[in-house]
């Protein structure tokens, strides 16, 4: 293996697979992609229904944080993909774009091309949707994007709740007018003929075999080194040691929004506050990479229902065996799809005559009758 890249990419999830394809498009140069995690070949990864597994504490797919949420605060467990394709190959497979005004509301605080018209677009061209193109939905895409199966008695009688109070039933909640007005029906996630179809799977695998692309998994970057405000190396430790790999370009850090600000603060860039204390030189700099850091915690309600139940033994009892088979095999089955089913988005009208979007997911437990639920979060 080559010690010396043009570009070294640090983290192999949905970003790091997507600047992995781009930069090594260019024959004339060379990239190293290295993740801390394993490779995405685990059957858990590949089922849908393998999340109830892959989320757990100590899970070699995973990084599992102990975060604390202040005075008074239980500590929360923070679970996040550590894999090749990252959190895309450990998450609910949800697709969910967002709304055009949030994205219109950063343009407007100067945040240039990230309006609807220019985002928008981008989501356009890199799906594969399973409803076909229309203006805001793409077709011939990297991204797979099928919609789960109809016809659950549960979803529907929600969807048909929903129709009562002026929200109607659609066939795509990604679509602008849905998000926008209003709009319940089953959730898009990125499954493809019953399998997860993760970033790895639609931005890395595709130019894996690239000879100017190099991956080096079960390896933890553990510091970048600079000389003279560059970056010219990246020192990692894996299973043989301590190696360093210069840079002749640019390091690319998509450790994502913990272990990027961990690995520059590790290095030395921070404030002389923060840095001194550990014994590190502190670059020039005020603020602290990774202060503003927020996550979106799940608040779930749940409830029981026999067909919840029976779906959830069937995933991990008696019939788990046949029905992850079937996925495996046939891409079908119960081990096929993911448990959350369904998602609408509710317009609140304020006081002050504002309009938001509540985005609500309709979800069906993974969980044997005889295990408790779990508290999920984000």
């Amino acid at each position: 293996m080559s010690k010396t890249y043009d570009y070294v990419i640090v983290g192999a999830g949905s970003a790091g697979c997507v600047m992995a394809n781009r930069l090594s498009h260019d024959p004339s140069v060379s990239v190293l992609l290295i993740e801390s995690g394993p490779e995405h070949t685990s059957p858990l990864i590949s089922r849908p229904r393998g999340i109830g597994k892959l989320l757990t504490a100590g899970n070699p797919h995973v990084w599992d944080y102990q975060a604390s949420r202040g005075e008074h605060m239980p500590d929360e467990l923070l679970l996040k993909g550590r894999a090749i394709g990252g959190s895309s190959s450990v998450n609910g497979m949800v697709y969910v774009r967002g709304a055009p005004a949030d994205y219109d509301a950063w343009e407007a605080q100067g945040c240039e091309g990230w309006g609807w018209q220019d985002i928008g677009r981008r989501f356009v061209a890199l799906e594969d949707h399973v409803l076909g193109n229309d203006e805001w939905r793409g077709k011939g895409g990297p991204l797979k994007v099928s919609v789960h199966p109809a016809n659950d008695p549960l979803c529907d009688a929600v969807i048909a709740a929903a129709g009562q109070i002026g929200t109607p039933a659609v066939a795509d909640t990604n679509h602008v007018q849905a998000v926008r007005d209003g709009g319940f029906g089953y959730q898009p996630q990125t499954t493809w003929g019953g399998q997860r179809f993760s970033a790895a799977k639609a931005f890395l695998d595709p130019v894996r075999a690239r000879n100017n692309l190099t991956v080096l998994t079960g390896s933890t970057a553990e510091r970048i080194l600079f000389e003279g405000g560059r970056a010219t190396a990246v020192v990692v430790r894996n299973a043989s040691g301590l190696h360093a790999f210069a840079i002749r370009r640019e390091a690319v850090l998509c450790a994502d929004a913990i272990e990027s600000p961990k690995l520059l603060q590790l290095s030395g860039v921070g404030p002389a506050s923060l840095l001194k204390p550990l014994g590190s030189r502190s670059s020039p700099i005020r603020q602290t990479p990774g202060a503003i850091f927020g996550s979106i915690s799940i608040s779930p309600c749940n409830f029981g229902s026999p067909e919840a139940a029976a779906a959830g033994g069937e995933s991990v009892h008696t019939r788990g065996q046949r029905s992850a088979c079937t996925c495996d095999f046939f891409g079908r089955g119960r081990c096929s799809t993911d448990c959350k089913k369904q998602v609408g988005h509710c317009v609140i009208r304020h006081a002050d005559q504002r309009l938001s979007c509540l985005r609500a997911i309709a979800r069906m437990s993974c969980c044997a009758p005889d295990r408790p639920i779990p508290r999920a979060s984000s």
